[in-house]
């Protein structure tokens, strides 16, 4: 935990869920605000708080759930915070719409993609929106590319994807980056779940119901922002496509590591999420010019929350009056003003639940 105060705070693990809230504290003496990026019911996208929000939309209206009357608001569209979600352990899945093959990230080539009916075979654990790839008859590569992905040098990565034989049985892995600073492939059999190429950077493990998920992992050799991941049905490039061959894929996802981690769905930049993982909400900045304000009343107050960095801020001595922001940091995933001093156990309390509130951030 990173820990900013005026005032030592001692560390005490003091596990967050047992009544050791915000409302602890209100409820000992003291007005304000508390502001709960992970309250759905409190967040509004139009400042009069008629419509509930989702993750990535742009939230005009918080309500206080001190019980008090005073919202935070931000009434200019353009300068509303956006709402996001992204599990405890962080974001560690780089690239988006990691199960819409409809989207335009997914780029296909010298291919047809279509979403099978819902009894179709899903894997056991991991993603749930799956999709057929067909390969067209036209003298092309026949594949499905991510595009424009910004890599680092001297960075090892790892790209896995779930990918189930339909009446083809091959999977071939390529990375490729522009002046072939970042390269790499493996080629995978979907019946007999075997590496057909690949050595030691690449695996393959049974995910159920006949799908396997398809690993490869590779060190950046430069940087740039124009890799590509392909996942093709052939390791050739252009060739007569046979609309009879359909392999079925899923569940992208491209990380910062030397090997294979649990799967993130990626629905949007601001909406990801972990089977088994809890989440940690909050409010983005959107490149540091939205905010959101209350009105508060005049007085000294104590005032914290939880931001960027896994940081706790507990600040003493804050005069505050009028419109004041809550937009502390970027990201924030809660705040805290009360009037009134804090005890030191108050202040452990409050620092171990702002520590979970904003693990993965």
């Amino acid at each position: 935990m990173k820990l900013i105060t005026d005032v030592s705070v001692m560390s005490r693990p003091i596990v967050a869920g047992r009544g050791l809230t915000p409302a602890s504290l209100f409820n000992a003496g003291g007005t304000g605000a508390w502001f709960d990026p992970s309250d759905s019911s409190t967040l509004f996208v139009d400042a009069e708080g008629t419509q509930s929000a989702l993750e990535g939309d742009a939230i005009a209206r918080i309500a206080n759930k001190t019980g008090s009357a005073i919202p935070a608001l931000q009434p200019a569209p353009l300068a509303r915070p956006k709402l996001g979600r992204v599990p405890v352990s962080g974001r560690r899945n780089i690239l988006s719409d990691s199960e819409d093959a409809s989207s335009y990230r997914w780029a296909p080539e010298g291919v047809i993609i279509a979403q099978p009916d819902e009894t179709f075979p899903k894997p056991l654990s991991g993603p749930q929106a799956i999709w057929s790839v067909t390969e067209t008859n036209a003298d092309t590569p026949h594949r499905v590319r991510a595009t424009q992905l910004s890599v680092v040098a001297g960075l090892t990565y790892t790209a896995s994807i779930y990918a189930k034989a339909g009446t083809a049985d091959r999977l071939h892995v390529v990375f490729f980056s522009s002046g072939n600073a970042w390269t790499g492939g493996a080629s995978f059999d979907l019946t007999h779940g075997t590496l057909l190429s690949g050595g030691v950077n690449a695996t393959i493990s049974d995910a159920g119901n006949g799908w396997y998920r398809c690993a490869i992992k590779t060190l950046a050799g430069g940087t740039n922002t124009f890799g590509q991941i392909i996942w093709g049905l052939s390791s050739v490039g252009a060739y007569p496509g046979n609309t009879g061959n359909t392999v079925y894929l899923t569940g992208r996802m491209l990380e910062i590591a030397p090997h294979m981690t649990p799967y993130q769905l990626v629905t949007s930049a601001f909406d990801v999420s972990e089977a088994g993982q809890d989440s940690t909400s909050y409010l983005d900045a959107d490149q540091n010019d939205s905010s959101v304000t209350w009105t508060a009343p005049d007085g000294v107050y104590t005032v914290a929350y939880a931001g960027s960095g896994g940081a706790v801020v507990i600040s003493d001595g804050q005069t505050l009056s009028g419109p004041t922001e809550v937009m502390q940091t970027t990201p924030i995933a809660e705040y805290v003003a009360i009037n009134r001093a804090l005890t030191q156990l108050e202040r452990n309390s409050l620092a171990a639940y702002l520590e979970h509130k904003g693990a993965g951030l």
